[in-house]
């Protein structure tokens, strides 16, 4: 720390007052408020030599509440810290960062870190947890057309064509259905660009979406006459929904278990044909089933399981106990 030592006299038609001395006690320059803008232009563009300062600085910030810009959270902050770390190869401390923002208050308008999180994890060559990453900002009810445009667009980087492919698609519907235009027009240059580089993915290969759906502990289900029309229209997908509805409710019922037996909390969502069919693209398979109920929203999904002496949660008047619940040797 510099000091400085300076000495003034006092007048004003009045004698000279003693000498007095004082010290200056320089330290450094007022720190700046650092603005998104700022922010983002550093992350961009800046020079290697001088990434060190940039993460001295920013973390300054962090530890200061006070610099930062209108509307900039330090959750924000560092995922753009993670994203420098990571950019220098030092990967565990990009993935601390990030990890470290998931915990945070997310910045409004922001996407949530967690998919920031979950497409670095793609750049690493770790999909079975950047899925359960994803999973997490789902359960949260906080996926939407800006999250997985981040995630398709990491897959997409990475060479996963098809999970890109999912992943464009289910954002698209999620857009579409919550008139998110500018995002939209986003996922759709997205699945367009990812298009021109590779066919369109088989039906039968990786189901993405199905991987998503399992690692959030969220099952498919349909009513009883939701499930005789969705026969009756497409008799083929009984082979994914069962050949009639007790089939398809032991299958629910099974699902629900192991994501329990995994301590995964289990989620149920309503399937409807008429909109299953709105949402359908394509050919009506396993996978189009998938995406369509990763588009389904989570505001109102059936929890599981209920108590014994409860409705059960297949709707069909009966107790728990006596309806869908699992032999104990299951």
């Amino acid at each position: 720390m510099n000091v400085q030592t300076f000495t003034y006299q006092v007048t004003g038609g009045q004698p000279a007052y003693p000498t007095v001395t004082r010290e200056s006690r320089y330290r450094g320059p007022v720190p700046r408020v650092l603005t998104l803008e700022e922010l983002d232009s550093y992350r961009t563009n800046m020079p290697e030599a001088e990434k060190e300062a940039y993460l001295r600085r920013v973390r300054r910030v962090i530890d200061n509440p006070n610099l930062c810009g209108p509307g900039m959270l330090p959750s924000t902050i560092l995922v753009m810290i993670g994203q420098v770390l990571g950019g220098m190869g030092r990967l565990a401390e990009a993935e601390e960062a990030m990890t470290d923002a998931v915990t945070m208050e997310k910045a409004e308008g922001e996407p949530h870190p967690g998919a920031w999180l979950a497409g670095f994890l793609v750049q690493q060559d770790r999909y079975d947890d950047a899925t359960q990453v994803f999973a997490d900002v789902r359960l949260d009810n906080e996926a939407g057309p800006g999250e997985y445009d981040i995630y398709a667009g990491a897959y997409e980087s990475a060479d996963e064509f098809e999970k890109a492919e999912t992943t464009y698609l289910i954002g698209i519907r999620i857009a579409e259905r919550e008139g998110d235009t500018w995002h939209g027009d986003s996922l759709r240059a997205g699945l367009e660009r990812l298009r021109k580089k590779v066919e369109p993915a088989e039906a039968d290969g990786d189901d993405h979406a199905q991987q998503l759906l399992d690692a959030a502990g969220l099952a498919l289900f349909w009513p009883r006459a939701e499930h005789a029309e969705a026969l009756r229209r497409w008799p083929h997908l009984a082979q994914w929904l069962g050949e009639d509805w007790d089939e398809h409710r032991r299958n629910v019922e099974c699902a629900l278990a192991d994501f329990q037996a995994q301590g995964i909390w289990p989620l149920i969502l309503m399937a409807d044909p008429d909109d299953y069919l709105a949402e359908l693209r394509g050919e009506p398979d396993r996978r189009s089933l998938a995406v369509y109920a990763m588009s389904i929203p989570d505001e109102d999904p059936v929890s599981w399981p209920p108590e014994s002496d409860e409705p059960c949660w297949c709707g069909s008047g009966r107790d728990y106990e006596v309806c869908c619940t699992l032999p104990a040797n299951d």
